[in-house]
């Protein structure tokens, strides 16, 4: 239940530079009273952090965020706000005794405050002063050690600010209006041009009406790298699954991969991200990524090759002669999504390549990519914990792994990668 101050009695969204409400809010988790209210954290800077039990990234965010209120408890209060039930909320952790608990008040089904303060994608953070006027709204990786501490020691703060995002009409040039009448006749197009802040995320692939396969790419904040990958990996269907299948033989690496420091993300996505938009006619679709290919590589200078090199792998290898993953049998299931009631994610009588492939991709962001030495055919019955998968660790997988007599080892490995070099451009006379 959510109860508004007397005299608040319409709802308009808020933007930064207003002042927020005093609202009382209750089914309150991890909290000593009822009820809570803005007002109970005066003099703090309190962030809002929105999220729910479906969001990986609001999962693995909790430890950090936890970490940042004991580093300045006298300073801040966040405030975790989920439109989901307390029930809920209470039984996700109840069920997942390996996910991480954060002991900060936990508001459970919101209504209110997401409509005063409208969001599309979680986590999502509301910075509020200690006059409770909003100082930012943005994207939950800007809620850094480095960013709090620049506030509190100047009492401002500058970060990018996390909109509403339109949807684009995906059958229709972005570039064009569609009142115009001739958008959808266009044969053929392609363009590259800085990214859209207002556009969402997109990496997408379309038919046309008339195409059997996929004649359309539109991709929307998305980096070189990411482009060149999309490129080569032809919409996942090859091997490109681990950024380190990616090796960039170029001077200055830093236009192509995101800082580590989050603290410079939002000045890096200024700067690196693009919008890619490729049509090409139905009887073209079956060259479509190598027209892509020659875009980017046209436009950024850049040449890709795919090549064999031997590098630093984890190796999936047997140790017994056992079919350990042999399936019994029974009905055939799948669930990989993030959350199961058992914390467990699997396969049941599903072909081997389909596991492998889903592992490679959900372990494409770790230090080294999984390659397949077991020779394993047909159907398999797996099962992985959820936290292993979320927070892709090579330990914790070795672990899962060991009760079908498999292991991972760490060894040098033949692989094809892709190799993107500068190339300089000629000069003319």
């Amino acid at each position: 239940m959510f109860i508004v101050n007397p005299g608040l009695n319409f709802c308009q969204p808020l933007k930064i530079g207003d002042t927020c409400p005093d609202f009382e809010l209750r089914q309150i988790i991890n909290y000593p009273d009822s009820q809570l209210k803005l007002s109970d954290f005066k003099g703090k800077l309190i962030i809002l952090d929105f999220w729910n039990i479906h969001c990986r990234g609001c999962i693995a965010s909790f430890r950090h965020i936890d970490s940042l209120q004991k580093r300045f408890s006298e300073q801040i209060q966040i405030v975790l706000v989920s439109s989901e039930s307390g029930p809920t909320v209470t039984d996700f952790f109840i069920k997942r005794k390996k996910v991480y608990k954060p002991a900060l008040p936990m508001v459970t089904g919101d209504t209110l405050l997401k409509k005063y303060l409208p969001h599309e994608g979680v986590p999502h953070h509301v910075w509020i002063d200690q006059d409770r006027k909003i100082i930012a709204i943005t994207s939950g990786y800007n809620s850094t050690e480095n960013s709090i501490k620049k506030y509190l020691e100047s009492k401002s703060i500058s970060l990018s600010e996390k909109l509403i995002f339109k949807r684009p009409d995906l059958s229709a040039p972005l570039f064009t209006n569609s009142s115009f009448g001739f958008a959808n006749s266009i044969l053929y197009y392609s363009y590259i041009s800085p990214a859209i802040d207002s556009l969402s995320f997109v990496d997408a692939r379309r038919k046309t009406s008339s195409s059997s396969r996929h004649n359309k790419i539109v991709m929307n904040k998305v980096s070189i790298f990411e482009l060149f990958l999309a490129a080569f990996n032809e919409g996942q269907s090859k091997f490109l699954y681990n950024s380190k299948n990616v090796i960039l033989e170029i001077n200055d690496s830093s236009y192509y991969i995101r800082p580590s420091d989050k603290n410079l993300w939002d000045a890096w996505n200024q700067e690196n991200l693009y919008l890619y938009e490729l049509h090409v006619p139905p009887d073209k679709a079956a060259d479509v990524y190598k027209i892509m290919q020659n875009d980017l590589e046209k436009v950024f200078n850049l040449k890709g090759t795919i090549e064999t090199r031997k590098m630093d792998c984890m190796v999936l290898v047997r140790t017994s002669d056992k079919n350990a993953l042999a399936s019994t049998g029974k009905e055939r299931k799948v669930y990989f999504k993030s959350v199961t009631s058992d914390s467990l994610q699997y396969f049941q009588n599903f072909s081997y390549e389909s596991f492998l492939s889903m592992l490679k991709y959900r372990f494409r962001h770790a230090a080294f990519p999984i390659v397949d030495a077991t020779d394993y055919k047909g159907n398999v019955d797996i099962a992985i914990s959820t936290v292993t998968m979320d927070s892709p660790d090579y330990t914790a997988l070795k672990k899962d792994l060991k009760k079908y007599d498999l292991d991972l080892v760490k060894m040098k490995w033949d692989i094809e990668v892709l190799v993107l070099k500068e190339v300089v451009p000629k000069k003319t006379e």
